[in-house]
């Protein structure tokens, strides 16, 4: 249902993005579509490639939209990083760290900050002082899928730097800049 109400607003920005500048657009786009895509995504860590690959194809379709070009005329990574968008894969993984950043330095709310542990070696480590959450074991692939797994894994893959931030404006800057780098310097 997402899919199909990102595509009935994408189909009616079409119609009018020959008289919008593109930063009108990108404004229209990210407020009417990209709050579809971002609403409630950190429940889609670890869902079906097949699920992921329709979200990514409509952001891929917004972004052509927005760029006011064809399918053949640019690589869609390029109009990704010209709109500095990142990709759903990387949009629920910001979700996720952000909701742990919260739960872990903010200790809010308080059932997320109740779940979320600390990794307590039971030896002296160098990692100890890392500031690593304890991830719980899970008997079924599904389980995986709980933030009590999720967040300690996107939240131990985080540089060190980026864990240690203070603020929560500063925190989401950073991360969406490593997630951008990350996904990006590859291409």
């Amino acid at each position: 249902s997402v899919v199909r109400s990102c595509n009935f607003h994408i189909w009616a920005l079409r119609h009018i993005r020959r008289s919008l500048t593109r930063d009108v657009a990108n404004t229209i786009a990210c407020s009417i579509v990209g709050t579809r895509l971002d609403y409630c995504n950190s429940l889609l860590y670890g869902a079906a490639e097949k699920r992921l690959d329709k979200l990514q194809r409509v952001q891929n379709k917004l972004a052509r939209v927005v760029h006011d070009v064809g399918i053949r005329e640019r690589h869609t990574v390029d109009l990704l990083r010209d709109l500095h968008w990142l990709p759903v894969r990387s949009r629920i993984s910001f979700k996720v760290a952000t909701l742990c950043f919260k739960a872990v330095r903010l200790q809010e709310p308080g059932y997320l900050h109740d779940i979320l542990q600390h990794r307590a070696p039971s030896r002296t480590l160098r990692s100890a002082d890392g500031q690593l959450l304890a991830i719980p074991r899970t008997k079924i692939k599904t389980g995986e899928r709980r933030i009590s797994h999720s967040g300690p894994t996107v939240w131990n893959s985080l540089p060190l730097a980026l864990r240690d931030v203070g603020s929560i404006g500063t925190f989401k800057s950073q991360l969406k800049a490593h997630l951008f780098r990350r996904d990006f310097q590859t291409v």
